[in-house]
């Protein structure tokens, strides 16, 4: 209603509103802003830190020694990556990642292992390449394992061709990052 010609006050406490509206504000912005993006997260605190640890693990020119360690650290991000998502069985992440990425992937995965092996034995630029490319892989499989859990976790699975896309996705972003020379920038 208008409130002129009426009673006095004329603003109906409009003013007194405001002052409590304005006193509330900080305790509702939060609660009405979006929350951070977990995916997000598990790349910045998950993959990133086993991504460069593999990629270190790697690098030393000694064939076959830097390679198993390397898997070891790619396995633990994996489960940690479970972990988030509550998930406690990582044989069955596993078997669920390999059988999503199919038998190719697996035979591809290990060929490049081999392949890394040898390019250690090249001076100087052959660790460098190798590191390069098992920070890019771990990237791959976290980005898979990030996939295959949240549609876990939802009680769904994701297609085959879902994963390989997830995996190359991560792989891109890693091999970006990697040449950006950004080891701790954003993922």
């Amino acid at each position: 209603t208008e409130g002129e010609g009426l009673r006095e006050p004329h603003d109906y406490g409009l003013a007194q509103l405001l002052v409590a509206m304005q006193a509330l504000v900080p305790e509702l912005v939060p609660g009405l802003a979006p929350g951070p993006d977990p995916e997000e997260g598990i790349r910045q605190q998950v993959i990133l830190p086993w991504a460069m640890a593999a990629a270190a693990a790697d690098a030393p020119p000694l064939p076959l020694l830097g390679g198993v360690p390397a898997m070891a650290f790619q396995a633990a991000m994996v489960r940690a990556i479970a972990r988030r998502y509550g998930l406690g069985s990582d044989a069955a992440i596993w078997a669920a990642l390999i059988a999503g990425l199919g038998a190719g992937f697996l035979l591809r995965h290990a060929m490049s292992w081999m392949v890394r092996q040898v390019l250690k034995l090249a001076p100087f630029w052959g660790s460098a390449a190798v590191s390069a490319w098992t920070f890019a892989v771990t990237c791959g499989l976290g980005e898979a394992a990030i996939r295959i859990c949240r549609d876990e976790a939802e009680d769904r699975r994701p297609t085959p061709a879902a994963l390989r896309a997830a995996f190359r996705n991560g792989q891109r972003r890693g091999d970006a990052l990697h040449d950006a020379g950004r080891g701790g920038a954003p993922y």
